[in-house]
């Protein structure tokens, strides 16, 4: 008489027959996420298109899933890295080199744009720019920092997260969350009582053309960054100063390769200013694979 132990579960068939409804559950329930996620900028698009201008609110909506969900690393790289590339202006420069060889800061704790870009009219959002206000009425009045300083490093704030997602993700912004961005920093300009009479259009008004006001800004800043960019005793004790900093994580033995790796993700006129030495050949060619192929599997994660 054989004995029949009967179907179990934990058979090898079982198993499969357990798993394989399982896997397809994973990966329909991404598929079903991933199509969520790419309605969103269509439908605010058209939510927005239909309203004739965009709140503030509704563009805090937009960077906060570019931001928050989509482009994280990038965006918070690319803000972060604002004043690095701010420090290549010697007024700039000098300023920032100051403060960084004091000991204890004077006059207490500042603002992180991540802080600044908080919910529109959100208590925490208005007390972080009272704070940026407070600090820069220290240096405005004897014109330690300039309108025009503040102009540019408002710019760099509005078109840096814009420049590397452009150049380092899978796809580029589309012009809704370009408009998105341009809204939140313009008002924060504003906010900040910075001066947009440098723009072409600041006389006659941009009819809450966001794009417009970005557009010249892009213009004007990098007619700027020509003008002023230089190398200067500051400028190289801040890039040395960052770049430690970057690479205080790996081990010693591999640090001047990582340095070497950072340098590549720097544009060389900004190289230059800082007094960093250029990339060698093969760390180009690693990062910008590193780069591509990261750019292919997101590219292919997000289509899935």
């Amino acid at each position: 008489m054989s004995s029949n132990h009967g179907w179990s579960p934990l058979t090898s068939g079982g198993l499969f027959w357990l798993i394989i409804p399982l896997l397809l559950s994973i990966l329909c329930y991404i598929v079903a996420w991933r199509t969520q996620r790419k309605r969103g900028p269509e439908e605010a698009s058209d939510h927005i298109n239909n309203l004739g201008s965009m709140t503030l609110e509704e563009a805090y909506l937009i960077k906060a899933r570019i931001a928050e969900l989509e482009f994280p690393l990038i965006f918070s790289a690319a803000t972060n890295a604002v004043f690095f590339k701010a420090e290549a202006i010697p007024s700039i420069a000098k300023l920032v080199s100051r403060a960084a060889q004091r000991s204890t800061p004077r006059n207490g704790p500042g603002a992180t744009p991540l802080d600044l870009l908080g919910r529109p009219g959100a208590p925490a959002t208005k007390a972080a720019i009272d704070r940026v206000n407070y600090i820069h009425g220290f240096y405005r009045p004897s014109s330690k920092m300039s309108d025009d300083d503040l102009l540019y490093v408002l710019s760099l704030f509005a078109l840096e997260p814009i420049r590397c997602i452009d150049r380092f993700e899978w796809r580029r912004l589309t012009a809704l969350e370009r408009r998105a961005l341009a809204t939140l920093w313009k008002a924060l300009g504003e906010a900040l009582r910075i001066p947009f009479d440098r723009l072409p259009s600041d006389e006659e008004g941009f009819d809450d053309d966001a794009l417009k006001w970005l557009s010249e800004l892009e213009v004007w800043g990098r007619e700027y960054e020509e003008r002023h960019r230089e190398k200067t005793p500051e400028s190289v004790f801040l890039g040395e100063k960052q770049l430690d900093a970057w690479v205080r994580g790996v081990p010693r033995f591999l640090r001047r390769w990582a340095r070497g790796c950072v340098a590549v993700l720097i544009e060389p006129g900004l190289r230059q200013a800082m007094g960093i030495e250029t990339p060698s050949t093969l760390a180009i060619v690693l990062v910008q694979t590193v780069v591509s192929v990261r750019k292919f599997i997101r590219r292919r994660l997000y289509t899935l």
